[in-house]
């Protein structure tokens, strides 16, 4: 009987990191060995990774020393870069243990017009990820996200309470791509599964591209009211995210996101968005599904 490829998600406790390692459970479990990788395989958050089937959990932390032993005899690695200040040292790192270990193949997390946003935080941090990774000799794939729509939940409170989709200062009608994780875990197993085909590609992974002003509406029909947007300016946004405790580069890093997204940046204003369903060989979620399916957290 022929070995079957090992397949390696370091970072597997995220969205990201989830979506993909119970996409690769459920389609592929018969042709992969799966191993999630996660900083501690004794808490909560790794429980939804233990139910798996055909996955093993194994304590790895990005970046750190002795990653070489636990990359041993991995066929496919998928790096999905953590929300740190230092991730781009970290993905950089792991990457390199990956090399000397002999990885056949590393795919890595980055975000959409990455290299075209090189002047902002976020793209910079994601411009040095994708160069050390394509510079390392190593056959890789990149796969560039953009918002995530569960970032809805970073306004929840304001639904419930105010019947208001506020905090953003992104104008109502400007459209940005937007995914769901669900939508990139089936596209990245895919991909890692057939990792030989995808050497040197990079990959736009969007589900659709919708406005504030569409989510709001989508969020009225769900709920059986009318949310409205109420948008912010970018220094109202900056002394919220900064009341909830988010650190000062995250806050740099989404308020260039929002300038990009209100001024229609061609690097936010990807057009050809068959990537996604070709590699998962499904239909994205629609917005719809989504907000009828978290509509109840929202109540």
């Amino acid at each position: 009987m022929a070995k079957l490829p090992v397949v390696f998600i370091i970072g597997a406790s995220g969205q990201v990191g989830t979506a993909t390692t119970k996409a690769l459970s459920e389609k592929y479990g018969g042709k992969v060995k799966i191993r999630a990788g996660v900083r501690d395989p004794n808490v909560d958050k790794a429980d939804s990774l233990k139910a798996l089937s055909n996955v093993s959990l194994v304590k790895a932390t990005m970046g750190a020393d002795k990653l070489e032993e636990t990359f041993k005899d991995v066929d496919a690695l998928f790096i999905v870069t953590p929300p740190t200040e230092d991730r781009a040292e970290l993905v950089t790192k792991t990457a390199r243990s990956a090399k000397a270990s002999g990885v056949k193949y590393i795919l890595a997390l980055s975000v959409e017009g990455a290299s075209e946003m090189s002047d902002t935080p976020f793209g910079k941090q994601f411009t040095e990820i994708e160069t050390n990774v394509r510079e390392l000799g190593v056959p890789y794939g990149i796969v560039r996200l953009p918002y995530f729509l569960d970032n809805i939940f970073m306004v929840k409170e304001s639904i419930q309470k105010h019947q208001k989709l506020s905090g953003w200062p992104i104008k109502e009608d400007k459209p940005m791509s937007a995914i769901h994780p669900k939508d990139a875990g089936l596209a990245c197993a895919s991909l890692l599964v057939d990792y030989e085909n995808h050497n040197g590609k990079i990959y736009n992974l969007i589900s659709h591209r919708l406005s504030v002003g569409e989510i709001a509406r989508e969020f009225s029909s769900a709920l059986g009211k009318e949310i409205e947007v109420e948008t912010m300016t970018y220094d109202e946004s900056r002394r919220i995210l900064a009341s909830i405790g988010l650190p000062q580069w995250r806050i740099d890093g989404f308020i260039a996101f929002c300038e990009q997204v209100n001024t229609q940046s061609p690097a936010l204003n990807t057009t050809d968005l068959s990537d996604l369903e070709r590699l998962s060989g499904e239909k994205p979620t629609t917005l719809k599904d989504y907000t009828i399916a978290v509509a109840p957290a929202f109540m």
